[in-house]
């Protein structure tokens, strides 16, 4: 998994930070930046964690990925009420596409800056129902390996031109999609069967971390919610 999606905490200045607290405050701006009114803060927040990105050089299309689905959501939402509103139709466009890129940087900014581990066991630390963190941790593990068996057949088939033409290439990605939902149902069996033979009971013990709190951490993210909050009134 670290292979496919290296872990930035190494060279990150929030590395030495409380999970729980980058986790707190991050999720604080996010309902900040649902509840504001205008486009001071949602694009503060945006440029803010462009810039982070560039500090813990991380490449512009790794970025540019994970930005993919939030763009064409926005971008979709911005021509509808232009055309079904027009300018205000726009401006209301352009806000809500504002607080959409704010949240999906924050959150692309926690997946590069929180290792999995430390994001379960915030949740942990917080009463999390344990069926949620189950659910959670077996769809992540399975994420990773039907993302590996697609990159196998998908390989494959370019290995055999299978995307040399529009017509083969939509045949090609019909038979990766069907047989990645073969594999699913392949996978899912043998997990069940390895979780019964390891003794499974229904649920997971989940160790509890030794977290390396300081009371610095309560005063950076003061000082960040604090500016936040500022600029939400603004």
């Amino acid at each position: 998994m670290e292979k496919i999606y290296p872990s930035f905490r190494e060279r990150n200045i929030f590395s030495k930070r409380d999970a729980r607290v980058v986790i707190l405050t991050l999720f604080s701006l996010n309902l900040l930046v649902l509840s504001c009114k205008g486009f001071v803060l949602p694009m503060t927040l945006f440029v803010a964690c462009s810039v982070l990105y560039g500090f813990l050089k991380i490449s512009i299309k790794r970025v540019f990925i994970r930005f993919a689905e939030p763009l064409m959501i926005a971008g979709t939402l911005v021509l509808l009420k232009f055309i079904f509103a027009g300018e205000e139709g726009l401006r209301q466009g352009l806000l809500v596409s504002s607080r959409i890129f704010a949240a999906a940087s924050l959150i692309i900014f926690l997946s590069f800056t929180v290792s999995f581990i430390d994001f379960i066991a915030t949740l942990a630390w917080l009463r999390v129902p344990k069926l949620f963190i189950e659910i959670l941790l077996l769809s992540y593990r399975s994420l990773f390996i039907l993302f590996e068996e697609a990159a196998v057949i998908y390989q494959a088939q370019t290995n055999r031109l299978g995307y040399s033409s529009l017509r083969r290439g939509v045949s090609s990605f019909s038979s990766l999609a069907g047989l990645l939902v073969i594999k699913v149902f392949e996978h899912n069996s043998r997990l069940t069967t390895a979780l019964i033979q390891r003794g499974y009971d229904g649920e997971f013990s989940i160790p509890e971390k030794k977290w390396n709190f300081h009371f610095s951490d309560i005063l950076f993210a003061g000082f960040i919610l604090g500016a936040a909050g500022w600029l939400w009134k603004v």
